[in-house]
């Protein structure tokens, strides 16, 4: 997981240190930070050996054409390495930050996705759902680049349903191994074979601290892996 908090020469710093310890893979995150696609796009031209991937954009506020000509964008100039790894968010974040519905989270995400994966591709689309709609009459985004990667982040049975049929894998966040080995895989294969998908992919993001001071370094992850009560209230 790739820090992308700060300044990008931080980033890129962070990143170069990754590098040479032999990280070949990199995710980040987007909460409420700087834009991580615009972020891995610098990144990503210091370090052309590096897979890139976004752990994960939230839908809700980004319309499925515009992060399509974005990722599209971002994948050319790290020279196809992209993985657009997306997901729902929150409800406090959406509805009590943003002010956008979550109702029907996984059927949003269907909708999302029969308009962003063909425009991903360079497809032309013609969506028209229930809270989503998509029209493209080209490529958007550089008309030449191959899609990114497109894994959704997913737990439950629906929403492991949508990833398995729609897309290419899931990506989670502390799900231990018990967990990914007995439910997660089983149901995403199912998935992905009964939709004649490829094998699907899981991107597992674990804390890891090594160190010899145990005590202390659970008492640092409480403190910042604790989530504060929100002031703000949903409707």
């Amino acid at each position: 997981m790739l820090d992308v908090d700060g300044s990008i020469d931080t980033t890129i710093e962070r990143a170069t240190r990754l590098h040479e310890t032999g990280f070949r893979s990199m995710r980040a995150s987007q909460i409420f930070g700087p834009d991580t696609l615009t972020v891995l796009a610098v990144v990503g031209r210091e370090l052309d050996d590096v897979d890139f991937g976004t752990a994960v954009v939230p839908i809700q506020p980004r319309h499925p054409s515009m992060l399509a000509a974005q990722a599209r964008t971002v994948q050319e100039a790290i020279k196809g390495t992209l993985s657009l790894d997306i997901g729902l968010s929150h409800q406090v974040i959406v509805e009590g930050l943003s002010g956008i519905s979550f109702d029907k989270p996984a059927s949003y995400m269907r909708e999302y996705l029969e308009a962003l994966e063909p425009t991903l591709r360079g497809a032309s689309v013609n969506v028209q759902g229930t809270r989503v709609g998509a029209v493209s009459m080209s490529a958007v985004g550089p008309a030449e680049t191959r899609a990114p990667g497109l894994p959704v982040a997913a737990l439950g049975p629906k929403m492991l349903h949508v990833a398995g049929t729609m897309s290419d894998g899931t990506v989670v966040w502390k799900t231990g191994r018990k967990t990914i080995a007995s439910h997660i895989v089983p149901l995403l294969r199912e998935e992905a074979t009964t939709a004649g998908r490829p094998e699907p992919r899981v991107v597992c993001g674990l804390p890891i601290t090594v160190t010899s001071d145990v005590s202390g370094a659970r008492g640092s992850m409480r403190r910042t892996q604790s989530m504060a009560r929100s002031p703000v209230t949903s409707r």
